[in-house]
């Protein structure tokens, strides 16, 4: 089910199971699931790792995306 708050855009790129900038960590569950490792750090940053597919997604302080690093 559509998150309240979702954007069509952000709806439009969950659907295909897309990560983008300004997600929320619910969005970003929705998309591609539950991550196999969380990371926080003392500024209230914090990643998610999925070892499987190769990405680490950067949340800011507010728990938005903020970066996404593909390896």
């Amino acid at each position: 089910a559509r998150p309240k708050g979702t954007t069509d855009e952000i709806w439009a790129h969950i659907q295909k199971g897309e990560v983008v900038r300004g997600m929320t960590e619910d969005e970003v569950r929705l998309s591609i699931g539950q991550p196999d490792k969380k990371a926080k750090s003392k500024t209230g940053k914090h990643d998610w790792v999925y070892t499987l597919r190769h990405v680490i997604i950067k949340y800011d302080a507010k728990g938005k995306v903020s970066g996404i690093i593909k390896g």
